[in-house]
């Protein structure tokens, strides 16, 4: 998050109005991106009045993130507990896939600070704060560990994932359970790998082509 000298009000406007594929080659492209105070908070340092003074500058800040090719990364889904239809999901940040993350923020760093503003606020543990134009030579070759970012879930896919085979997949290709004859899954848990990207209208489309196959056995 870049604060700047003037309002930038990002709560009006397209909330992903920009992109950048310029770094595509190095595993990441970038975008704008706007979030709800609230979970805007869960990455911004301090508590209390500091807590409160960083989230009374959100009017002149501005937000840029990087959506990584994280595909060594693994996850996994769990019972929770008996009687319990919550899930337990796990996902591991590998360490082979930190070096396009470092890179990614090095890049937003001096993309935020070459638009003008006037702090950055990395959200990343080992780095101050609040960074001025000065403190970019900090990320130069700078090594992360997977600890140091600060994860949150977004648009979970891929736990039920398509697959022919019911050893390495959930559903077949049409969407219903290799287990039970009577069960169809028909949300973006069908994936069958990540997209790198948000997923609403893959989603949609799958689930219409699964209602169209049981329309047709019908």
């Amino acid at each position: 998050m870049g604060v700047f000298p003037d309002r930038v009000d990002p709560q009006f406007g397209a909330t992903q109005g920009m992109q950048s594929l310029h770094f595509l080659r190095e595993g990441f492209k970038l975008e704008t991106l706007w979030a709800p105070p609230a979970v805007l908070a869960v990455r911004l340092p301090g508590a209390g009045l500091a807590l409160k003074e960083r989230l009374a500058e959100i009017p002149f800040a501005s937000i840029v993130d990087a959506i990584a090719s994280c595909h060594r990364s693994l996850g996994s889904v769990r019972p929770r507990r008996r009687g319990s239809l919550d899930p337990v999901l796990t996902w591991r940040l590998h360490p082979e896939d930190l070096p396009a993350l470092g890179r990614a923020l090095e890049v937003i760093v001096d993309v935020l600070f070459a638009a003008g503003a006037r702090k950055v606020l990395p959200g990343v543990h080992g780095l101050p704060d609040e960074m001025a134009p000065s403190d970019s030579a900090l990320l130069r070759g700078r090594s992360y560990r997977p600890t140091d970012f600060v994860m949150a879930a977004n648009h979970a896919f891929c736990t039920t994932r398509m697959h022919g085979d019911p050893r390495q997949g959930v559903v077949d290709e049409w969407g219903r359970c290799h287990d039970l004859d009577n069960l169809y899954v028909a949300d973006t848990g069908v994936f069958p790998r990540c997209t790198s990207v948000n997923p609403m209208f893959t989603g949609m489309a799958l689930a219409h082509r699964t209602a169209q196959h049981l329309r047709d056995r019908l």
